[in-house]
């Protein structure tokens, strides 16, 4: 590994790493739709600062990020690259801190490859371009392992109080990225495998930050209450799948599989040796949260997916790096490298899906809507991304979202369209607006309602459908729920 570089050339290749990667994840920013998840936290956010952090209160996730999203969302507004700037910036900075941590632990050659293979990863480019906290949560797992390999390469109480800061952050920002905790125990052992004494300090710091995030657990009602996820456990599949959007494809982990079998050479194994501890401390870092997920979502509750096992992908790029750079010698070190980054690239989905397509939605929805027509929206819950696209206005004062909705007639309680007293509508037409279609069953008789109406038109959009009925009197509301 070659530490040998000069500090010039260090800054200007962290210099030229930010501007690529600000330059990849701003494109197509804002070619897809809010989603849901992120229309409810930017709604949420533009509520006064201890109104967000009362309502984490009720959230699985703790209140750093929504703090975060709130300051970021009373400066700068909501406009849909504004919001996922945030998370671009944060995808920048993981970038960055990719390169930190190869620099400052393994090298300069192992800091460019893995912010470069960190920067082309089709994961962060995917999160990126959502208003969620997984990017935060990639700054702060690198920072923390960064910490921690900083203090086993030369101890110092500064370097072990960011240690907990940053560990304590990482259980902050994303509950999940707990599992992380066993992997640093092993590593932190690894690096004093000669003196299991001088791990007691790491030990202990470990300890203090899940005991801060355990502290937390217990005060807040949501863990009190029995919560019913909506995914199944996992299966062999599921961690297949997982391994593949994380390498972008098959081929990339094909890469670092052909390079661990070049250790069968002699020489090639000799070299290896003298590294073999940084290897085995990136592979616990890897195997470990995706294991202990994979466990917890059998015995306990289902949390296994791609986005609550993130942490682990900045281990599996910076652990292609190193083996990049240990075993292949000299500029052959580029063939790899360059395929692994051409693989990546092309898996990324510059035109990013999207679980809702509600700006097209909403087009066509406002081009019906009439005095004598009125929108019912299913699931209730799916307001928020609708009044965005419909509404920016209303939507940015939530105490008043609903009411103006209501206004408007924008409803979501069936009542509203046909009165219990009364057999017939209180509208002559009716949009339809159903999104989640197989998981959000509609709170009324929707058989009974295509029996007494006629459908005028369908569309449909991605993770959208909008169906326009003529109400034909009587609709009996005993036909409905």
């Amino acid at each position: 590994m070659n530490f040998g570089t000069s500090k010039s050339q260090q800054l200007l290749t962290g210099i030229f790493l930010l501007a690529i990667a600000l330059l990849v994840h701003t494109y197509n920013l804002d070619y897809s739709s809010l989603s849901l998840d992120e229309t409810v936290h930017v709604w949420y956010a533009q509520m006064p600062y201890h109104d967000v952090i009362e309502r984490a209160a009720n959230d699985p996730n703790p209140p750093v990020f929504n703090v975060l999203i709130s300051f970021w969302v009373k400066r700068f507004g909501v406009t849909e690259w504004a919001l996922r700037f945030f998370s671009v910036l944060m995808g920048v900075l993981s970038v960055l801190a990719m390169y930190l941590i190869g620099l400052r632990n393994f090298g300069y050659r192992v800091g460019a490859m893995a912010a470069l293979l960190f920067c082309f990863s089709p994961m962060l480019f995917r999160f990126t371009h959502l208003v969620r906290p997984y990017t935060l949560l990639m700054v702060t797992v690198i920072l923390s392992y960064g910490f921690l390999f900083d203090y086993l390469r030369s101890p110092s109480k500064w370097k072990l109080f960011l240690y907990y800061i940053t560990t304590t952050l990482m259980i902050y920002v994303h509950p999940t990225s707990i599992f992380n905790l066993p992997a640093q125990v092993t590593i932190a052992l690894l690096g004093n495998y000669q003196n299991v004494k001088r791990a007691w300090p790491l030990l202990l710091t470990i300890v203090l930050a899940a005991l801060s995030f355990g502290a937390y657990y217990l005060t807040i009602p949501y863990f009190e209450k029995e919560v019913e996820m909506w995914f199944d456990p996992p299966n062999w599949e599921d961690m297949w799948y997982v391994i593949n959007v994380f390498y972008g494809k098959w081929y990339v982990m094909a890469i670092q599989l052909a390079l661990l079998l070049l250790l069968l050479i002699p020489s090639i194994r000799k070299r290896w040796l003298e590294h073999w501890i940084h290897f085995a401390m990136i592979v616990a870092w890897i195997v470990f949260p995706l294991s202990i997920s994979y466990v917890f979502s059998y015995l306990i509750e289902p949390v296994f997916q791609d986005k609550y096992v993130l942490s682990s992908l900045p281990g599996m790029l910076l652990l292609l790096a190193i083996s990049i750079d240990v075993i292949i010698p000299r500029y052959w070190k580029l063939i790899p490298l360059i395929l692994a980054l051409v693989v990546s690239g092309l898996s990324i989905d510059f035109t990013p899906y999207t679980e809702g397509d509600w700006r097209n939605a909403v087009a066509i929805i406002r081009s019906e809507l009439d005095e004598r027509t009125a929108v019912y929206i299913n699931p209730w819950y799916e307001f928020t991304s609708f009044m965005y696209y419909y509404d920016i206005d209303a939507y940015k004062d939530p105490e008043m979202t609903q009411k103006i909705m209501v206004q408007n007639r924008i409803l979501w309680v069936w009542h509203d369209v046909v009165s219990p007293e009364s057999d017939y509508a209180n509208y002559d037409r009716l949009l339809l607006v159903s999104a989640h279609e197989g998981y959000a069953e509609p709170n009324f008789n929707l058989d009974s309602l295509k029996q007494h109406s006629n459908l005028i038109q369908a569309s449909k959009f991605n993770g959208v459908n909008v169906q326009l009925f003529e109400l034909n009197p009587p609709l009996n509301s005993n036909d409905t729920d």
